[in-house]
């Protein structure tokens, strides 16, 4: 590889992301086929001269501010918040949505589809999943803990994994336990449930909820535990099940399948670090798992734009490897809090890079703007 003027991409992938990028997509989902005759006469209504990056960007900013407010008025993620709160995180979440759907016929009807929209919309896909999930998590009262790791990990891993299986076939399957709409409508109905009964009935045994399902296994687990592990784990778990299933099909894959140790190796050192600390010091770690996650998906995104394989083992692990070995034998509640907030400051400068660096080094290769229309087509507008 030669180096160049882009500090993010080398001469040679920047070759590659200005050539034709055509990506096909199989859209199962339900919600998307009820949804999808207002998505199209809301795209209707919005201005030629809007870009379909700054309706993606809008859609993020919303659910962001969800994420802020339930962080602000919730910082242990395991209290009641503001009922207005729980009303905004819906319309933000149902916005976004919208926003989502309506940027890529915005691109197709002003003609500026290009490998930075492709982006920069899967890029915002993946950042406001995990915002918004950790403010479903808050509304049940779930904490910033173990069972919000496993919350924030099982969504890490299925849109790592939705995203190499794009990388390694052609297309984006939707609707087979992996789709961005059935999630969004669970967070939805998570923060409308609370608004009406409040956080407390959470916090119940599904066998007290449900009499007829006192014999089911872990019955005794509160209800919110239910949601995190069926509605996430279970249900994403059967969507990347499938991915898997699908580049397996496509005959022998060398070490493709060795890549998904990324996410792995990333949830198992969480998950040793948070059991290994105070609870005031788990969130940090936890938080900071999450941020690692998104510079991983962000590496399988862009592999399909410059394509190149994501490192099997990316250094961006290393921190959090190191602090969760280390935390094995020590004890010192200081060091551990050192540790947390290490990673979590090193994780955010990590994601925050590649995220930008990507998002304006795409920009600058193609020479096109990033929230407007290329001046040729906003003429036209």
């Amino acid at each position: 590889m030669t180096a160049s003027h882009n500090s993010f991409f080398t001469s040679d992938e920047e070759t590659r992301l200005k050539q034709p990028h055509v990506g096909r997509t199989v859209d199962r989902s339900l919600v998307s086929r009820f949804l999808e005759p207002f998505w199209h006469a809301t795209a209707e209504v919005v201005p030629a001269y809007v870009a379909p990056n700054a309706i993606t960007l809008a859609g993020l900013v919303l659910v962001a501010l969800s994420f802020a407010l339930m962080l602000t008025a919730n910082p242990s993620f395991s209290q009641p918040v503001p009922k207005a709160i729980y009303i905004y995180s819906v319309a933000a979440i149902f916005a976004f949505q919208t926003l989502d759907a309506v940027d890529g016929k915005q691109a197709r009807r002003t003609k500026s589809s290009s490998a930075l929209g492709n982006w920069f919309d899967h890029a915002a896909d993946v950042v406001s999943v995990q915002l918004a999930m950790a403010a479903a998590g808050g509304a049940i009262g779930l904490g910033a803990g173990k069972t919000m790791l496993f919350l924030l990990g099982s969504v890490i891993v299925n849109n790592y994994v939705a995203h190499w299986e794009t990388r390694h076939t052609g297309t984006l399957y939707m609707g087979n336990g992996t789709s961005i709409y059935e999630a969004q409508l669970l967070m939805m109905m998570v923060h409308a449930i609370t608004f009406f009964v409040g956080v407390e009935p959470w916090g119940q045994s599904l066998a007290s909820a449900l009499p007829v399902a006192s014999s089911f296994p872990l019955s005794t687990a509160p209800l919110r535990v239910w949601v995190v592990v069926v509605g996430v784990g279970a249900v994403g778990g059967v969507g990347a099940v499938g991915s898997i299933v699908r580049v397996a099909r496509l005959g022998p894959r060398g070490a493709v399948f060795v890549e998904l140790f990324a996410p792995v190796i990333l949830c198992s050192a969480g998950a040793v670090a948070v059991r290994s600390v105070d609870a005031s010091v788990a969130p940090l770690f936890v938080f900071a798992v999450s941020l690692v996650g998104l510079h991983l998906i962000a590496r399988q995104i862009l592999g399909q734009l410059i394509l190149t394989r994501p490192k099997i083992f990316d250094p961006a692990l290393l921190p959090l490897v190191a602090s969760a070995t280390t935390l094995q034998f020590v004890s010192s509640t200081r060091l551990a809090a050192v540790l947390g907030w290490a990673n979590l400051v090193l994780a955010f400068w990590i994601m925050g890079a590649t995220y930008l660096g990507a998002t304006f080094g795409i920009a600058r290769t193609l020479r096109i703007p990033i929230l407007m229309l290329p001046p040729h087509l906003k003429a036209k507008a």
